[in-house]
């Protein structure tokens, strides 16, 4: 795997502004939540680019193709962000799968679990932590 190619998406300023509005906006828009799914046209595609890139992340870290201490050490602070700003939308999403599931309808379980394993893996052991570890050097001043 190329990390230069898969942490190209976290360098686009359009991801990042997708950061920003799931961390700063989508709550103010959406005063209470609702499924992912039920978010009205633009804000379901900014949620989806940011949670889908999280999750398969976290797919990664957790097959062992991306070692988690790299991922949690360049984007902990988003991934624990980003999930405090969704998981109510997230949580009601499942529960509306779960719904669908018990209909019988076809549709897939276990939403998002590769990006909530990711942050649990981040809370366990935050970035500034794995930053000591790996002894940066540091310019001097503030």
């Amino acid at each position: 795997m190329n990390f230069a190619s898969f942490f190209t998406e976290a360098r686009n300023i359009g991801f990042i502004d997708d950061v920003r509005y799931v961390c700063g906006e989508l709550s103010s828009e959406f005063v209470q939540a609702v499924a992912v799914s039920s978010l009205p046209d633009e804000a379901r595609k900014r949620v989806y680019r940011v949670v889908n890139y999280f999750d398969q992340l976290g797919l990664l870290v957790a097959s062992g193709t991306l070692e988690a201490n790299i991922v949690i050490g360049l984007l902990g602070n988003w991934l624990d962000q980003c999930w405090r700003a969704l998981e109510p939308y997230v949580m009601l999403e499942r529960r509306k799968r779960a719904e669908a599931m018990e209909r019988g309808e076809s549709i897939s379980g276990g939403y998002l679990q590769f990006f909530a394993d990711l942050v649990v893996r981040t809370r366990r052991t935050p970035p500034a932590e794995i930053q000591e570890r790996m002894r940066l050097c540091k310019v001097d001043g503030p």
